[in-house]
């Protein structure tokens, strides 16, 4: 008797392993289908965007306007306010070479370097120039449905699968009304919360939702956070090879 009790206890917890892994399994999935939408709408081809960069620092506001040239992983980035004008960046096979028009000349960085400030702001060289897929990087830690302030969202969790990526952890918050994320919280290796970005604004261009207005933030420091607005873009359009290449940043 007490060997068949002992067997169907087994059966039970056989049943209930099985049972959840095959929700896992289509949660997983359905996370999985979220992300593949998320990156089809992130990732281009190609665009050309005008922006502007307000980077507040305590009682000190700077403004940086600029325009991009982006082609798969390639950018090239131009400055036209009147501070760091003419200023050029170029993102290519892995290194960014940056033009000084004052003293004509080019500093090339790479590697770590990347994951510096991009003009004292909130935002990396890394986060400016970053054009890839979340699911060929990232894997999935958590899935669920939370409600924040009476607001839904669909929580998704990613882990790095890969080296070298921007951050560690990535926790995504996502209307699942539309599937735009809301806002993503940033943690290194040590698993410290190290940045914030909220989406405020989502604009239709075609075949995509593209974040027009976020605000990135430094969850150490109130006082410090930089918003990026997008005032113009087009995507998948024909762009000259020669744009990025260095003759380009000396013109």
């Amino acid at each position: 008797m007490k060997k068949i009790e002992c067997l169907l206890k087994i059966l039970t917890l056989l049943f209930f392993v099985f049972i959840t892994s095959i929700f896992a399994i289509e949660e997983n999935s359905e996370a999985l289908e979220i992300l593949n939408k998320i990156d089809n709408n992130k990732v281009f081809e190609s665009v050309y965007y005008k922006a502007i960069l307000e980077i507040k620092r305590g009682k000190n506001t700077l403004l940086k306007s600029f325009e991009v040239y982006a082609k798969n992983k390639n950018f090239f980035i131009k400055f036209t306010n009147k501070e760091d004008y003419n200023v050029k960046y170029l993102k290519k096979d892995g290194n960014l070479i940056i033009y000084f028009p004052e003293a004509n000349d080019i500093l090339t960085i790479s590697g770590s370097m990347l994951k510096q400030s991009f003009m004292g702001s909130d935002l990396t060289y890394e986060d400016i120039t970053s054009n890839d897929k979340l699911i060929d990087l990232y894997k999935i830690e958590e899935y669920k449905n939370i409600t924040i302030d009476n607001k839904n969202y669909i929580f998704i969790s990613l882990i790095a699968k890969v080296k070298n990526v921007p951050y560690f952890k990535q926790e995504l918050f996502i209307d699942p009304q539309n599937l735009t994320i809301q806002k993503i919280n940033y943690f290194d290796l040590a698993l410290r919360k190290i940045k914030e970005i909220h989406f405020l604004k989502y604009e239709n261009f075609k075949n995509r939702i593209y974040p027009t207005e976020t605000i990135i933030k430094d969850p150490k420091r109130e006082d410090y956070y930089s918003k990026f607005k997008i005032l113009e873009a087009k995507f998948d359009i024909n762009i000259d090879e020669s744009i990025f290449t260095i003759q380009n940043l000396y013109k």
